[in-house]
């Protein structure tokens, strides 16, 4: 098969367009301590944005919003504490 050569810079241009349709592709898993890791990170304000756009997206199940926004309030628990522990009485 046979690429013509677009009339673009040569930084915007793939020379092998199936390599760049499988890096597209490619599944990226993180656990969910990853990602809660890399949002604590986060400074506050880029935390409460990211809230605010997850909150309006209609592809993100509402329980992990809602899990979010306790992580964003600091109420959580370690599993192990969950786990062995009994809870305080409300």
């Amino acid at each position: 098969m046979e690429y013509r050569t677009p009339n673009l810079p040569r930084l915007n241009y793939c020379y092998r367009p199936e390599k760049m349709i499988n890096f597209a592709n490619t599944k990226i898993e993180m656990t969910a301590e990853q990602i809660l890791k890399e949002i604590e990170a986060l400074p506050k304000l880029e935390r409460d944005r990211l809230v605010r756009r997850m909150r309006e997206s209609a592809d993100i199940p509402q329980d992990f919003i809602d899990a979010l926004d306790d992580f964003n309030q600091q109420r959580f628990v370690s599993i192990e504490t969950a786990l062995n522990e009994t809870p305080p009485t409300a």
